[in-house]
Protein backbone atom coordinates (compact mmCIF):
# COMPACT_ATOMS: atom_id res chain seq x y z
CA UNK A 1 0.00 0.00 0.00
CA UNK A 2 1.57 3.14 -0.93
CA UNK A 3 2.26 5.63 2.13
CA UNK A 4 1.60 8.89 -0.31
CA UNK A 5 -1.81 10.59 0.28
CA UNK A 6 -4.66 10.09 -2.16
CA UNK A 7 -7.52 12.00 -2.63
CA UNK A 8 -10.02 10.35 -4.67
CA UNK A 9 -12.60 13.00 -5.44
CA UNK A 10 -16.30 12.33 -7.14
CA UNK A 11 -17.45 14.97 -9.70
CA UNK A 12 -19.52 17.44 -6.92
CA UNK A 13 -16.38 17.71 -5.03
CA UNK A 14 -16.36 15.16 -2.53
CA UNK A 15 -13.01 13.37 -1.54
CA UNK A 16 -12.29 10.38 0.00
CA UNK A 17 -8.60 10.74 2.00
CA UNK A 18 -6.32 8.12 3.25
CA UNK A 19 -6.92 7.54 7.12
CA UNK A 20 -4.31 6.81 9.98
CA UNK A 21 -5.88 5.16 12.80
CA UNK A 22 -4.49 6.12 16.44
CA UNK A 23 -5.58 3.93 19.02
CA UNK A 24 -2.41 4.17 21.62
CA UNK A 25 -4.87 5.70 24.31
CA UNK A 26 -7.08 2.55 23.68
CA UNK A 27 -6.18 -1.09 25.38
CA UNK A 28 -10.04 -2.28 25.33
CA UNK A 29 -11.61 -3.41 22.95
CA UNK A 30 -8.50 -4.62 21.60
CA UNK A 31 -6.49 -1.96 19.05
CA UNK A 32 -5.75 -5.38 16.41
CA UNK A 33 -9.28 -6.74 16.31
CA UNK A 34 -10.44 -2.43 15.97
CA UNK A 35 -8.12 -2.08 13.22
CA UNK A 36 -8.89 -5.16 11.21
CA UNK A 37 -12.77 -4.17 11.33
CA UNK A 38 -12.20 -0.89 10.03
CA UNK A 39 -10.44 -1.80 7.04
CA UNK A 40 -13.35 -3.97 6.13
CA UNK A 41 -14.82 -0.26 6.32
CA UNK A 42 -12.37 1.59 4.68
CA UNK A 43 -10.33 -0.77 2.87
CA UNK A 44 -7.55 0.58 1.20
CA UNK A 45 -8.05 3.97 2.45
CA UNK A 46 -6.78 2.70 6.06
CA UNK A 47 -2.68 2.83 6.02
CA UNK A 48 -0.90 0.12 8.05
CA UNK A 49 -0.37 0.48 12.11
CA UNK A 50 3.65 0.50 11.96
CA UNK A 51 3.46 3.77 8.74
CA UNK A 52 3.87 7.38 10.08
CA UNK A 53 1.52 9.58 8.19
CA UNK A 54 1.72 11.54 5.88
CA UNK A 55 0.82 15.23 5.41
CA UNK A 56 -2.71 15.52 4.10
CA UNK A 57 -4.06 11.96 5.76
CA UNK A 58 -7.07 11.93 8.31
CA UNK A 59 -5.83 10.48 11.58
CA UNK A 60 -8.39 9.24 13.91
CA UNK A 61 -7.63 9.34 17.86
CA UNK A 62 -9.14 6.86 19.56
CA UNK A 63 -9.20 7.51 23.70
CA UNK A 64 -11.18 4.59 25.86
CA UNK A 65 -11.74 4.64 29.16
CA UNK A 66 -13.84 1.67 30.50
CA UNK A 67 -17.58 3.38 29.60
CA UNK A 68 -17.01 5.14 26.90
CA UNK A 69 -14.86 6.02 23.70
CA UNK A 70 -13.62 9.29 22.22
CA UNK A 71 -13.16 9.78 18.44
CA UNK A 72 -11.69 13.17 17.04
CA UNK A 73 -9.88 13.84 13.56
CA UNK A 74 -6.84 15.85 14.31
CA UNK A 75 -6.64 19.02 13.48
CA UNK A 76 -10.45 19.37 13.07
CA UNK A 77 -13.42 20.03 14.99
CA UNK A 78 -14.60 16.45 14.27
CA UNK A 79 -15.73 14.63 17.17
CA UNK A 80 -17.72 12.03 18.39
CA UNK A 81 -18.32 10.37 21.62
CA UNK A 82 -19.46 6.42 22.05
CA UNK A 83 -20.72 4.74 24.85
CA UNK A 84 -19.82 1.07 25.46
CA UNK A 85 -21.02 0.57 29.17
CA UNK A 86 -24.05 -0.42 28.00
CA UNK A 87 -22.90 -2.98 24.82
CA UNK A 88 -21.74 -6.54 25.67
CA UNK A 89 -18.01 -6.68 25.26
CA UNK A 90 -18.65 -8.70 22.49
CA UNK A 91 -19.82 -6.38 19.74
CA UNK A 92 -17.73 -3.38 21.14
CA UNK A 93 -14.98 -3.47 18.43
CA UNK A 94 -17.74 -3.38 16.04
CA UNK A 95 -19.27 -0.91 17.27
CA UNK A 96 -15.66 1.30 17.63
CA UNK A 97 -14.90 0.38 13.95
CA UNK A 98 -18.28 1.57 12.59
CA UNK A 99 -17.72 4.57 14.51
CA UNK A 100 -14.09 5.27 13.18
CA UNK A 101 -15.33 4.82 9.67
CA UNK A 102 -18.77 7.53 10.01
CA UNK A 103 -16.08 9.75 11.48
CA UNK A 104 -13.77 9.31 8.42
CA UNK A 105 -16.25 9.25 5.30
CA UNK A 106 -15.32 11.34 2.71
CA UNK A 107 -15.15 15.09 3.01
CA UNK A 108 -16.32 17.78 0.98
CA UNK A 109 -13.14 19.66 -0.74
CA UNK A 110 -12.50 23.23 0.03
CA UNK A 111 -13.79 25.05 -3.31
CA UNK A 112 -10.84 27.23 -4.73
CA UNK A 113 -12.16 31.22 -4.25
CA UNK A 114 -12.16 31.61 -8.33
CA UNK A 115 -11.94 35.55 -8.84
CA UNK A 116 -14.99 37.31 -10.42
CA UNK A 117 -14.54 37.90 -14.18
CA UNK A 118 -15.64 40.69 -15.30
CA UNK A 119 -17.97 40.54 -18.56
CA UNK A 120 -15.86 41.18 -21.93
CA UNK A 121 -17.93 43.59 -23.63
CA UNK A 122 -17.52 42.98 -27.35
CA UNK A 123 -15.51 45.57 -29.84
CA UNK A 124 -17.74 48.13 -31.01
CA UNK A 125 -16.98 47.76 -34.66
CA UNK A 126 -16.86 51.32 -36.63
CA UNK A 127 -19.61 52.15 -38.88
CA UNK A 128 -18.81 51.40 -42.44
CA UNK A 129 -18.39 53.51 -44.60
CA UNK A 130 -21.27 53.63 -47.21
CA UNK A 131 -20.51 52.59 -50.29
CA UNK A 132 -22.10 53.78 -53.55
CA UNK A 133 -23.58 50.57 -55.90
CA UNK A 134 -22.18 50.65 -59.32
CA UNK A 135 -25.18 51.91 -61.41
CA UNK A 136 -27.37 50.04 -64.15
CA UNK A 137 -28.44 52.37 -66.77
CA UNK A 138 -26.35 55.33 -68.01
CA UNK A 139 -27.74 58.60 -70.09
CA UNK A 140 -25.48 61.56 -70.80
CA UNK A 141 -25.96 64.57 -73.67
CA UNK A 142 -22.76 66.69 -74.49
CA UNK A 143 -20.97 68.96 -76.54
CA UNK A 144 -19.41 67.13 -79.96
CA UNK A 145 -16.42 68.12 -81.65
CA UNK A 146 -15.64 66.57 -84.99
CA UNK A 147 -12.29 66.54 -86.09
CA UNK A 148 -12.78 64.47 -89.28
CA UNK A 149 -13.39 64.93 -92.27
CA UNK A 150 -14.25 68.39 -91.61
CA UNK A 151 -13.98 70.37 -88.24
CA UNK A 152 -17.23 70.75 -86.98
CA UNK A 153 -19.49 70.99 -83.90
CA UNK A 154 -22.90 69.51 -82.66
CA UNK A 155 -24.53 67.20 -80.31
CA UNK A 156 -24.89 64.02 -78.81
CA UNK A 157 -26.91 61.84 -76.46
CA UNK A 158 -25.54 58.79 -74.81
CA UNK A 159 -27.22 55.69 -73.15
CA UNK A 160 -25.18 52.66 -71.73
CA UNK A 161 -26.59 49.97 -70.18
CA UNK A 162 -24.76 47.28 -68.28
CA UNK A 163 -25.25 43.54 -68.84
CA UNK A 164 -23.04 41.84 -67.24
CA UNK A 165 -20.19 42.53 -64.65
CA UNK A 166 -17.61 43.28 -67.58
CA UNK A 167 -20.32 44.19 -70.39
CA UNK A 168 -22.36 46.54 -71.19
CA UNK A 169 -23.93 47.95 -74.92
CA UNK A 170 -23.45 51.21 -75.34
CA UNK A 171 -25.50 53.55 -78.02
CA UNK A 172 -25.78 57.32 -79.17
CA UNK A 173 -27.13 59.44 -81.19
CA UNK A 174 -25.14 62.74 -82.61
CA UNK A 175 -26.33 65.30 -85.05
CA UNK A 176 -23.55 67.74 -85.83
CA UNK A 177 -22.37 70.81 -88.39
CA UNK A 178 -19.48 71.43 -90.36
CA UNK A 179 -18.13 73.90 -92.97
CA UNK A 180 -14.95 74.34 -95.54
CA UNK A 181 -13.86 76.79 -97.90
CA UNK A 182 -14.19 75.87 -101.22
CA UNK A 183 -12.84 77.41 -104.52
CA UNK A 184 -15.75 80.08 -105.04
CA UNK A 185 -17.63 79.33 -102.29
CA UNK A 186 -18.21 77.37 -99.17
CA UNK A 187 -19.35 73.87 -98.44
CA UNK A 188 -21.54 72.72 -95.50
CA UNK A 189 -22.25 69.54 -94.33
CA UNK A 190 -25.16 68.53 -91.87
CA UNK A 191 -25.21 64.96 -91.07
CA UNK A 192 -27.52 62.45 -88.64
CA UNK A 193 -26.10 59.56 -87.33
CA UNK A 194 -26.51 56.82 -85.00
CA UNK A 195 -23.56 54.32 -83.39
CA UNK A 196 -24.77 51.08 -81.48
CA UNK A 197 -22.10 48.52 -79.57
CA UNK A 198 -20.99 46.22 -77.36
CA UNK A 199 -17.92 47.02 -74.95
CA UNK A 200 -15.94 45.91 -72.14
CA UNK A 201 -16.63 47.39 -68.71
CA UNK A 202 -14.28 48.19 -65.92
CA UNK A 203 -16.00 50.46 -62.94
CA UNK A 204 -15.87 51.15 -59.27
CA UNK A 205 -18.58 53.43 -57.42
CA UNK A 206 -17.43 56.34 -58.88
CA UNK A 207 -15.36 55.82 -61.99
CA UNK A 208 -16.07 53.72 -64.83
CA UNK A 209 -13.83 52.57 -68.47
CA UNK A 210 -15.32 51.39 -71.21
CA UNK A 211 -14.29 50.45 -74.26
CA UNK A 212 -15.98 48.76 -76.94
CA UNK A 213 -16.76 48.71 -81.08
CA UNK A 214 -19.54 48.64 -83.32
CA UNK A 215 -21.15 50.11 -86.28
CA UNK A 216 -22.29 53.80 -86.98
CA UNK A 217 -24.58 54.32 -89.38
CA UNK A 218 -25.58 58.11 -90.54
CA UNK A 219 -26.97 60.72 -93.64
CA UNK A 220 -25.11 63.49 -95.00
CA UNK A 221 -26.55 66.50 -96.63
CA UNK A 222 -24.25 68.61 -98.35
CA UNK A 223 -24.48 71.82 -100.16
CA UNK A 224 -22.57 74.41 -101.91
CA UNK A 225 -23.13 77.90 -101.33
CA UNK A 226 -21.75 80.22 -104.26
CA UNK A 227 -19.19 83.27 -103.14
CA UNK A 228 -21.33 84.96 -105.87
CA UNK A 229 -24.83 83.19 -106.86
CA UNK A 230 -24.22 85.22 -110.12
CA UNK A 231 -21.27 83.31 -111.51
CA UNK A 232 -21.71 80.07 -109.83
CA UNK A 233 -24.89 78.61 -109.32
CA UNK A 234 -25.48 76.42 -105.65
CA UNK A 235 -25.66 72.44 -105.77
CA UNK A 236 -27.07 70.16 -102.93
CA UNK A 237 -26.98 66.48 -102.16
CA UNK A 238 -27.42 63.94 -99.44
CA UNK A 239 -25.45 61.32 -98.98
CA UNK A 240 -25.85 57.84 -96.42
CA UNK A 241 -23.34 55.75 -94.95
CA UNK A 242 -22.41 52.82 -92.72
CA UNK A 243 -19.14 51.05 -91.16
CA UNK A 244 -17.51 50.10 -88.20
CA UNK A 245 -16.72 52.00 -85.20
CA UNK A 246 -14.43 52.33 -82.09
CA UNK A 247 -15.19 53.77 -79.17
CA UNK A 248 -13.80 54.60 -75.38
CA UNK A 249 -15.27 56.82 -72.23
CA UNK A 250 -14.77 57.26 -69.13
CA UNK A 251 -17.27 58.41 -66.57
CA UNK A 252 -17.04 60.03 -62.80
CA UNK A 253 -19.88 60.91 -60.42
CA UNK A 254 -19.58 63.62 -58.88
CA UNK A 255 -22.82 63.46 -57.15
CA UNK A 256 -25.28 61.03 -56.77
CA UNK A 257 -26.81 60.11 -59.39
CA UNK A 258 -25.13 62.92 -61.50
CA UNK A 259 -21.22 62.01 -63.28
CA UNK A 260 -19.36 63.55 -65.82
CA UNK A 261 -18.11 61.91 -68.86
CA UNK A 262 -15.86 62.10 -71.89
CA UNK A 263 -16.23 59.88 -74.99
CA UNK A 264 -13.62 59.61 -78.16
CA UNK A 265 -14.75 57.68 -81.41
CA UNK A 266 -12.93 56.34 -84.48
CA UNK A 267 -15.26 55.54 -87.52
CA UNK A 268 -14.95 54.52 -91.38
CA UNK A 269 -17.40 55.00 -93.41
CA UNK A 270 -15.77 52.78 -95.62
CA UNK A 271 -16.30 55.17 -99.06
CA UNK A 272 -14.90 58.75 -100.17
CA UNK A 273 -17.57 61.39 -100.65
CA UNK A 274 -17.30 63.76 -103.60
CA UNK A 275 -18.58 66.95 -102.94
CA UNK A 276 -18.65 69.48 -106.37
CA UNK A 277 -20.18 73.11 -106.61
CA UNK A 278 -21.30 73.95 -110.04
CA UNK A 279 -18.77 75.84 -111.60
CA UNK A 280 -16.00 75.34 -108.59
CA UNK A 281 -13.46 72.81 -107.85
CA UNK A 282 -14.50 68.82 -106.40
CA UNK A 283 -14.01 68.71 -102.67
CA UNK A 284 -13.76 65.01 -101.61
CA UNK A 285 -14.68 63.88 -97.84
CA UNK A 286 -12.38 61.34 -96.27
CA UNK A 287 -13.76 58.23 -94.91
CA UNK A 288 -12.20 58.19 -91.47
CA UNK A 289 -14.82 60.06 -88.81
CA UNK A 290 -12.81 61.14 -85.83
CA UNK A 291 -15.00 62.96 -82.73
CA UNK A 292 -15.03 63.58 -79.17
CA UNK A 293 -17.92 64.31 -76.67
CA UNK A 294 -17.92 65.83 -73.39
CA UNK A 295 -20.98 65.87 -71.25
CA UNK A 296 -22.44 65.39 -68.05
CA UNK A 297 -25.68 62.80 -67.47
CA UNK A 298 -27.36 60.82 -64.75
CA UNK A 299 -27.01 57.12 -63.42
CA UNK A 300 -29.36 54.86 -61.62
Amino acid sequence: MSLCSVWLCSPQGVCAQDVALDMSACHDPAPGVVRALVSVELRDRLLPADASPPAGVQVVDVRCTRDEAELGVRGTEERKTVALSSVPAELRARLLALSVAELARPQPRAAVPVAPVAPVEPPRSLPAEPRLATPTYLLWAGLEVQATPLLGLGGSLLLRAKMHDFWAWSSAVSLAQASSAIDRGELRVLQASLRTGLAFLLESSRASLQVGAGVRGGWLRLSGEPASSELTAAARFSAWYLGPALFAAVTFRVASPVFVALELELTCALREVRANVEGGSARTLSPWRSSGVLGAGVAW
